[in-house]
């Protein structure tokens, strides 16, 4: 090979690597959260995990004419699903607006297999947000979303023969009730994703069995999931933590009591689940009108999860 050619040869493989490093590092920086895709991965991945692990789904996919499954998608998330040989898509759009963060779907209101579909994703939700498999069905019928708003967690609109449902990301329905022509009583719990982090109030220590997903701690025994999160939510879900025991306590027909945690009142509610599980939430005040809440989540009834727990309450501690 002359010197020209061989400097030739060089050039271009300069060139290339050039190019290998931009196109890699644009990769890498939409992979971590930068750009559209980017910023749509960071928002959503969550809750595509916890939608492909609920049990209703792993129960569908033991069928061998069923299969169910979300993905991401450059603008949300896509769950495919099949039904003996008929094969559909579900497309949820991610979108902002005035502050909330939702998932966006307009579906055929004749197809129940998209509504069962749509009824899976708000659970997931469900579950990411603190809640138990099923404890939202167990409080909602679908239609009961035509009456709630965006806020408040699910909101459903009749578009002739299609229906648009759009699920806030961060809400967490507890329950409604009265929908015999009384008031309807609505409790629900808002994340304040604007306040300073939780560790800025509380110093805790998790076992490092759990994985950890930013505030959010999770760990699958051989017959029970175990979840723990930290939360500082947002003032329009209660002025006060007493006033948001209160109104669990009516909500969930749950039992709460005040217990001292290092010389620090939190307040525990204790809720059921369908499926025989339990749900601990403690609650406090933080001194600039915020509320504290530490979920804790046994999906199964029995004690595997437990141990955890008061593993956890030893080292929950205020700043």
């Amino acid at each position: 090979m002359t010197g020209i050619n061989k400097k030739r040869l060089m050039i271009w493989g300069v060139i290339f690597l050039i190019f290998l490093a931009i196109g890699g590092g644009g990769f890498a920086l939409s992979y971590v959260g930068y750009g559209n895709t980017g910023k749509v991965r960071t928002e959503v991945s969550n809750y595509i995990d916890k939608f492909n692990k609920l049990d209703q789904v792993r129960t569908i996919n033991k069928d061998n004419n069923k299969l169910i499954k979300a993905s991401l998608s450059d603008t949300g998330i896509t769950v495919d699903y099949k039904n003996n040989a008929i094969k559909s898509k579900v497309y949820f759009t991610y979108k902002e607006e005035n502050g909330l963060k939702y998932l966006d779907v307009v579906y055929n209101s004749n197809d129940l297999s998209q509504e069962e579909v749509i009824k899976l994703m708000i659970d997931a939700v469900g579950v990411e947000n603190g809640n138990i498999e099923g404890s939202i069905f167990k409080s909602f019928d679908y239609s009961d979303f035509y009456a709630t708003q965006l806020a408040q967690g699910v909101h459903l609109t009749k578009v002739n023969n299609s229906i648009d449902a759009k699920i806030n990301l961060k809400a967490n329905i507890l329950s409604i009730t009265d929908f015999g022509g009384g008031e309807e009583t609505i409790t629900y719990i808002l994340v304040d994703d604007t306040a300073k982090d939780v560790n800025s109030y509380i110093t805790y220590t998790v076992p490092n069995k759990f994985t950890k997903s930013d505030n959010k701690y999770e760990l699958s025994t051989d017959s029970n999931t175990c979840t723990a999160t930290f939360r500082i939510l947002s003032k329009e879900t209660a002025a006060t933590a007493t006033a948001l025991v209160e109104s669990m306590k009516k909500a969930d027909n749950a039992t709460s009591e005040t217990k001292s945690i290092n010389g620090a009142n939190w307040y525990n509610v204790v809720s059921q689940s369908t499926q025989g599980g339990q749900t601990n939430r403690f609650l406090a005040d933080t001194e600039d009108g915020g509320i504290l809440l530490f979920d804790y989540t046994s999906m199964y009834a029995n004690s595997e999860c437990d141990e955890y727990l008061d593993s956890i309450i030893n080292t929950l501690k205020l700043k």
